[in-house]
């Protein structure tokens, strides 16, 4: 979902259940089995959302030849990084009541996705809060809090529907 969202897709409707493929993820056999399985689903988005305007721009800004373009994409992978961070802290701090869960994933999601946007190379490409930046109804959130309170508002609404589609203690 986290790929169609942005563009050339630009489906913004399903950026109220992009985050769910990753909350269903969870939980995990353990915080590195998170931390991988995240990690591959950011490198996809990555790969799905970065790459394919990042290779132009890095051969028409630096007239790179295609292997060193190609070389440089692989950097995007770095890109999946902080998604293993997300799994990781997802599956570890999970709290034990539903609700504690609906609330905590945003939280950790927002906090994830400003680190990625600051530290330590300033990657703010494609915030899930960025999807809605149009849609005017949503784009009220961003008054409280910019792109990072819609991002909070669309992973606690795939967070309570994780917790909706696998009830239970288990979860």
């Amino acid at each position: 979902f986290h790929v169609l969202v942005f563009p050339p897709f630009e489906w913004t409707w399903l950026a109220w259940l992009a985050p769910l493929p990753v909350l269903g993820m969870l939980p995990a056999p353990s915080g590195a089995a998170a931390a991988a399985a995240v990690w591959l689903f950011g490198t996809l988005w990555a790969l799905g959302v970065v790459a394919p305007w990042m290779t132009p721009a890095l051969h028409a800004l630096f007239g790179l030849s295609p292997f060193a373009t190609a070389g440089l994409l692989l950097l995007v992978c770095q890109l999946g990084l902080p998604f293993a961070l997300l799994g990781y802290v997802l599956q570890t701090g999970r709290p034990r009541t539903p609700l504690g869960r609906v609330l905590f994933a945003p939280a950790v999601w927002v906090s994830i996705e400003y680190l990625r946007a600051h530290v330590p190379f300033g990657t703010p490409w494609a915030l899930l809060g960025l999807a809605l930046a149009e849609a005017p109804t949503v784009a009220q959130i961003a008054d409280v809090g910019g792109a990072y309170a819609i991002t909070f508002t669309l992973v606690a609404v795939s967070a309570a529907a994780a917790e909706l589609l696998a009830p239970g203690e288990t979860r």
